[in-house]
């Protein structure tokens, strides 16, 4: 079996363009690639989060019926958790939850759609 070397996290939307627009505020940038209709990357060293159109997913996979717009969840390490949630919740997201636990926090914030996108914060 190969060794896996990075991570593509996805995260399904149904309006796309909306989405596009939050994770912008998230990623403080606009999408680094946009490699086919339907789907903008934002690259992060080796790995990536990609945003696709939950209709281009079920296209590609063939399953017409896969999935649902809020049905996906994604982790990102981040160096302030606080200020991320703010951003988060500034740029239309509602919040979830808040955890610590000896060397992290995380705090989760649901995106527009109602997909998870947690922050965690390792501490020093």
């Amino acid at each position: 079996m190969a060794m896996v070397r990075a991570i593509f996290a996805g995260v399904v939307a149904e309006d796309l363009e909306m989405q596009r627009a939050w994770y912008e505020t998230i990623f403080e940038r606009v999408p680094d690639a946009a490699p086919m209709d339907g789907l903008y990357e934002w690259h992060l060293d080796e790995n990536a989060v990609q945003l696709v159109a939950l209709s281009k997913v079920r296209e590609i996979q063939k399953l017409p019926d896969w999935g649902a717009r809020g049905a996906t969840s994604v982790t990102l390490i981040v160096e302030d958790a606080e200020s991320s949630r703010k951003a988060a919740l500034s740029a239309g997201g509602s919040p979830v939850s808040e955890f610590a636990n000896k060397g992290f926090r995380t705090v989760t914030v649901a995106d527009p759609e109602g997909n998870l996108v947690t922050f965690l914060q390792r501490d020093a």
